[in-house]
């Protein structure tokens, strides 16, 4: 199951509770000074992309924003037709019903009961502390016309546990800045990759275990980004941590070229507290949209909407042997992928051609669901389609090269590329080649490949780190593409699939 789909889907549902969703003016208000959580990210993403109105409130950043907040949830009210509260807002939800009758749409996400007494385990859940927690949530979810979480599975819980019918759940998704790019390492190594704030239901306690089961495995490192060592400073004075790298802090901006740096990344959670079964924890969502082989743990939350899903590892929670086993295993796996590299077998380029094409047919699927308010196709997931298109356009170039009987590295010598190739990804070049060469008539819809297709899919060059095809950039650093540009690299792509057949 598609989570952006999903989540469109669920929006207008709930909205359409009380109106017209399409017409509906939502007021947003949050206690956070910035739409910067990765929470509340999701939902305006989710209410932009589904042309819903909305205005945005919050209070600050100072230590009165509660009163700030409130204030400005009054002034916007009366132009409002339902209240949504975000995240992490179960302190303001009574006052928000004793200044309106309007719906409330309560985003509760987590359980002050089940984190305060289960997840971080500060007081017992039937002390009195812990049975005022469970009350509070109990009357919050009374008083909200609608409760949202973010699973199904979360879901049920909030039912049964605190007898609340008027549960639904939203998923989380992930900003655009999170798209597969080149994996740049200074070494060979098997880089096993998590961040996080190290709170009890990731299992971080698990992942530190699993490295010192893998500790003699030479190639092998963990990099671990967050207050790793500060939180379990205890456990790492006991335990072989040779093959830890700890990293206190990595910029938001910047997870996306850490990720890239990764072999696999661990997903989670892997501790054995109930509630890390409930939920999917958001770096999945952040590994996976990155194009990374991810491990998650074995729980229903996960299997919502990962079950089939290419390139992600179940593994049991609470097991630092079977996590060590999983590492290990998708390790063998891509030592077999590459002992199996033959460039001058055109097989080996064609199945990584098939590979590329069912992660494009995915993408093309879903197209749909990443179409902005105004019917465009969104810009970062147009850019990353067409990036990936590029890639494959290489392959199938390479592929039907090899297929002519030519060789990469004739006789095991220097690598000797076509005359007018300047290097194996020099995508202009190989077009050329495959025009005059390739084809039986000497030419394969040359104004198609030259002026429709080179321009857009020019200078594809080496270094991925940087864009692969020159275009200017919007001033919110997207490439300037549309939709059409799809239509000419499809014709490209059966042009060449054709030349290579014949």
């Amino acid at each position: 199951m598609n989570n952006i789909s999903f989540n469109d889907r669920q929006i207008l549902r709930i909205l359409s509770r009380y109106g017209d969703s399409r017409k509906l003016r939502v007021l947003y208000v949050s206690c956070y000074g910035a739409p910067d959580y990765v929470r509340t990210e999701s939902i305006i993403s989710i209410l932009k992309r589904n042309s819903i109105q909305f205005r945005f409130v919050s209070g600050g950043t100072t230590k009165f924003r509660h009163v700030i907040m409130l204030a400005r949830m009054l002034f916007s009210l009366g132009s409002s037709d339902v209240v949504l509260i975000a995240f992490r807002g179960h302190e303001i939800v009574p006052f928000c019903r004793l200044f309106t009758r309007k719906p409330i749409v309560f985003d509760v996400f987590v359980s002050m009961y089940d984190t305060v007494c289960f997840d971080r385990k500060i007081v017992p859940p039937q002390s009195w502390a812990g049975r005022m927690l469970k009350w509070y949530d109990t009357f919050l979810c009374r008083l909200a016309d609608e409760v949202l979480v973010d699973t199904r599975a979360h879901a049920d819980y909030f039912k049964e546990e605190f007898g609340t019918g008027n549960v639904s759940y939203l998923y989380l998704e992930c900003p655009e800045m999170f798209r597969p790019m080149p994996s740049v390492k200074s070494r060979e190594q098997f880089v096993v990759f998590w961040y996080g704030n190290c709170w009890p239901l990731q299992g971080v306690d698990v992942i530190l275990r699993a490295a010192e089961i893998l500790k003699n495995e030479p190639d092998i490192v963990f990099r671990l980004v967050g207050p790793v060592r500060k939180k379990y400073t205890k456990l790492i004075s006991v335990i072989d941590c040779r093959s830890v790298e700890f990293v206190e802090y990595v910029q938001y901006a910047s997870l996306p070229g850490e990720i890239a740096k990764a072999d696999v990344c661990l997903g989670g959670h892997f501790s054995a507290i109930p509630k890390a079964r409930r939920v999917i924890a958001g770096k999945t969502f952040q590994f996976i949209a990155c194009g990374k082989k991810t491990i998650v743990g074995e729980n229903p939350a996960n299997r919502e909407l990962f079950s089939d899903m290419p390139g992600v590892y179940f593994t049991a929670m609470n097991s630092a042997e079977e996590l060590a086993g999983t590492i290990l295993n998708i390790k063998k796996e891509v030592l077999v992928q590459k002992s199996n590299f033959d460039p001058n077998n055109f097989s080996y380029w064609e199945t990584k051609a098939d590979d590329f094409a069912r992660i494009i047919a995915l993408m093309e699927n879903n197209r749909e669901s990443f179409r902005e308010p105004k019917g465009n196709l969104n810009t970062g997931f147009l850019e990353s389609l067409i990036f990936l298109y590029g890639i494959y356009i290489e392959l199938l170039l390479k592929t039907a090269y090899l297929k002519r009987g030519k060789k990469f590295y004739p006789d095991g010598g220097e690598l000797e590329l076509p005359q007018g190739v300047n290097n194996g990804h020099d995508l202009k070049g190989w077009i050329t080649f495959l025009k005059i060469n390739l084809s039986p008539e000497g030419d394969v819809g040359a104004d198609q490949l030259e002026k429709k297709v080179v321009s857009l899919l020019q200078d594809f060059i080496v270094d991925y780190g940087k864009y692969p095809f020159k275009k200017d950039l919007n001033k919110e650093g997207f490439l300037l593409y549309d939709e059409s540009d799809l239509e000419d690299i499809g014709k490209l792509v059966g042009i060449i699939k054709s030349a290579g057949d014949s």
